[in-house]
């Protein structure tokens, strides 16, 4: 993003274009849409097939366009219509229509990114915090006619969903991926915790017979070498946040800085719920982030029997193998690490993406990692 808070445009590739006829939007509504479409990523022209996350856009962008259609059309646009109806045309037919989706639209188990394309797809496990918006990004960056679903927790929309053990909370998305996808070969993906829960997911994947095609890990820490002071960490705002897709050093003083009671006010303007609903999936959010921080403090990995790609966060650790070296012995196989130029909380930023996609997108092409 830049000082002003647009996208960027040269720190991203060039956008997915839809190969179809264009388009243009024709009705008021659609007008609009394409307009802060167009502004908010920069852009001269956007028609009614345009997909917002195609063109390039990522949560904290997501959240400018909210703003802008919320004051331009007066009508409340929650973010979670965005994630849902990305298209001009789709989310100008929602705002007419005023339809309400389902009360956890956007919190659900599986998230759907990307639903085109004829390869496998790639499932995309959260961080802490139990949200995967923040890996919108993928939707313009990785290309290569691959799905994408982001894995996040269910104990966002479930009271009684309380797991015990990482092992346990990789079992139940199992179950999630498979419903998706019933058999392999699986590609799994995870920043942060998402890469520990992705390792557990991938044991019990193998122990069923089934096939998993890429683990890749985003600065994924294990056990109690994720916390400075060998117990489990305290949840902070830059997790909370993260959760969200938004870097805090972008976000600056707007969210970094707030309350939590400013957040949960921000957070139910964004998602177009009450401030009491709201700061009840906060609440979940911290709890099952308070939860995830103990399991993955307890977790001993077994050996998955393959390789494992890894980004390292070369801003945090210009040595490049603080977390690499913790995983050595949790794989058969080899630990392929690439350099991020990027501090932890920026691996979902569209610089770090830039790094990121071309090398996953060779392997899952079937290129051997170097």
């Amino acid at each position: 993003m830049t000082a002003s808070e647009k996208v960027d445009r040269k720190a991203l590739p060039p956008p997915r274009w839809n190969t179809r006829e264009f388009r243009a939007p024709t009705t008021p509504v659609q007008q609009v849409v394409a307009a802060v479409f167009a502004d908010v990523l920069g852009i001269d022209r956007v028609g009614l097939d345009d997909d917002f996350f195609a063109l390039g856009g990522n949560s904290l962008a997501a959240t400018r366009v909210m703003a802008r259609l919320r004051s331009d059309t007066g009508t409340t646009v929650p973010l979670q219509w965005l994630f849902s109806d990305p298209t001009v045309e789709a989310l100008a037919s929602r705002i007419v229509a005023g339809v309400e989706g389902p009360a956890g639209e956007g919190f659900g188990p599986v998230l759907p990114i990307l639903e085109s394309g004829a390869a496998a797809p790639l499932f995309c496990i959260h961080p802490s915090v139990g949200l995967s918006w923040c890996y919108m990004g993928l939707a313009q960056r990785l290309e290569g006619d691959i799905p994408i679903y982001g894995v996040q927790s269910p104990a966002i929309l479930e009271e009684g969903f309380v797991p015990e053990s990482l092992e346990e909370l990789a079992g139940r998305y199992i179950s999630e991926i498979r419903a998706v996808q019933p058999v392999g070969p699986y590609r799994l993906l995870g920043w942060s915790l998402g890469g520990v829960i992705a390792h557990a997911m991938a044991i019990q994947l193998q122990a069923i017979g089934e096939q998993v095609e890429l683990l890749a890990m985003m600065d994924s820490f294990v056990g109690s070498n994720g916390a400075e002071d060998g117990s489990p960490k305290s949840i902070t705002m830059s997790d909370l946040l993260g959760g969200f897709g938004v870097d805090e050093s972008v976000a600056g003083s707007t969210l970094s800085d707030l309350s939590l009671e400013a957040v949960t006010t921000e957070f139910a303007r964004l998602t177009g719920q009450s401030v009491e609903r709201a700061e009840q999936v906060l609440g979940r959010l911290l709890s099952t982030a308070e939860r995830n921080a103990r399991l993955m403090f307890e977790y001993c990995p077994e050996r998955f029997n393959g390789d494992i790609v890894f980004f390292t966060a070369m801003t945090d650790d210009d040595t490049g193998t603080r977390a690499v070296r913790e995983w050595d012995g949790a794989v058969t196989g080899q630990v392929h690490n690439y350099p991020v130029p990027a501090t932890h909380w920026q691996m979902t930023a569209p610089g770090a993406w830039a790094v990121e996609c071309p090398i996953l997108r060779d392997v899952m092409g079937g290129k051997r990692p170097e």
